[in-house]
């Protein structure tokens, strides 16, 4: 029987929690069929690629958040005025971030191993 699959729960008492029983899981190998290795990898790897895209699209219009914050704070009617300017530069900082992803994906994705 394989031991390392299996989980165990290791007991002990630590003077410096006062007398309290910590507890430790130690977890085993991941247990996946061979042949879907590289099947897994992928899915996570496009989940991983959608995360980041929507990290960025939240770092756009937070960006543009602050600028137009910034703007009301200068000027009467900031945000109205400084709107084309702002919203410009949020999305070139955006789309510039953006640009790299496909990039990102296949330099992950040719690093796969589809067959174990």
């Amino acid at each position: 029987m394989n031991t390392d699959s299996k989980k165990t729960v290791v007991y002990e008492r630590r003077p410096s929690h006062d007398g309290i029983i910590v507890l430790q899981r130690t977890t085993g190998k991941k247990r996946r069929s061979r042949g879907l290795r590289g099947v897994q990898k992928l899915i996570r790897l496009v989940t991983d690629s959608h995360a980041r895209a929507a990290e960025i699209y939240t770092d756009g219009i937070s960006n543009f958040a602050e600028r137009s914050d910034r703007s009301s704070e200068k000027k009467k009617d900031g945000l109205l005025k400084d709107l084309p300017k702002n919203s410009t530069r949020a999305a070139r900082k955006t789309f510039k971030a953006h640009v790299k992803l496909p990039r990102r994906f296949l330099k992950r994705f040719s690093k796969i191993d589809f067959l174990g």
